[in-house]
């Protein structure tokens, strides 16, 4: 297992789309995979951006392999006409987690997000509702779709 990690903007790291794409639709099959309606390569091309709302981050391990990233983007699932911008894609590799990663991502996005004058992030999650509490995001409501139930939550910026 590797030791060292860099996260970086996905812009910097454009040859980095491909195998996370694949790690996207490992890990949300019914959302990317061949069962999925979306695309992920497409998704992270429109995450390239630099300096605005989408963009993306990517973790790339000690031998320079994506194994994980998270973007922002302007609406998810479950979003009010109201909220926005998101947290959305907050992915890691299973052999790289436990280690923190996503809080690392997570971070890495709060910082970005504030540098560009954002002052509020949300997220719809279901997994990681304890990582973003620990991150000190509050939980809005519930929500719901054909097979679970998620858990909107914001964070100010400020």
């Amino acid at each position: 297992m590797s030791h060292y990690y860099r996260l970086m903007r996905l812009a910097e790291r454009p040859d980095a789309i491909g195998p996370l794409s694949d790690l996207m639709e490992q890990i949300w099959p019914d959302h990317y995979g061949a069962s999925g309606g979306s695309d992920a390569r497409a998704d992270l091309e429109r995450r390239k951006g630099q300096g605005q709302v989408p963009f993306g981050i990517v973790v790339l391990d000690d031998r320079d392999q994506p194994v994980g990233g998270g973007a922002v983007e302007p609406t998810s699932f479950g979003a009010l006409d109201d909220e926005g911008p998101w947290v959305v894609g907050l992915c890691v590799d299973g052999r790289h987690r436990g280690i923190g990663l996503a809080s690392q991502i997570v971070a890495m996005l709060e910082a970005e997000a504030a540098r560009l004058g954002l002052t509020r992030l949300h997220t719809t999650v279901a997994e990681a509702q304890g990582l973003m509490a620990r991150r000190g995001w509050c939980g809005l409501r519930d929500v719901a779709d054909q097979t679970k139930t998620w858990k909107i939550m914001v964070k100010d910026l400020g």
